[in-house]
């Protein structure tokens, strides 16, 4: 397998092993049973995307390859990550409530929530690995 090969598998397994160490310790800490709340994870996902984003502009200062354009991609997504996470964290609140459906939490909250910071935290790795960050 090449290198480009294994740069486009780990682009999906960063996301994915950030989820799975996140519900994880989030079970562990409560030391309750399994519970949709530990699943409950855009938050954490898109607070993930935005240190990677300002890591990115450490990482870009001390690079002798860094670009303006290099820049301003990632304060661009550093303001989308900004945004979303204002929007999640709505939702959340809302969403959270006891009186909410549990089928609208694992909506709203499980699957939509959890779908954005995943994506976002997929493109950045594929940004970064494709030379665009």
């Amino acid at each position: 397998m090449d290198i480009e090969k294994i740069a486009y598998w780990v682009s999906f397994a960063i996301p994915l092993v950030l989820t799975v160490v996140s519900f994880s310790s989030r079970k562990l800490i409560e030391s309750k049973p399994w519970n949709r709340k530990h699943f409950y994870l855009g938050l954490d996902l898109t607070i993930y995307f935005l240190a990677a984003c300002l890591v990115n502009v450490a990482d870009l200062a001390k690079s002798p390859e860094a670009t303006p354009a290099k820049y301003i991609a990632t304060l661009c997504l550093t303001v989308i990550a900004t945004v979303i996470l204002w929007v999640q964290a709505a939702v959340h609140q809302e969403w959270e409530k006891d009186e909410k459906t549990p089928k609208g939490q694992i909506w709203a909250l499980c699957i939509a929530s959890n779908f954005v910071g995943i994506v976002m935290l997929y493109g950045f790795v594929r940004f970064k690995l494709g030379g665009l960050l």
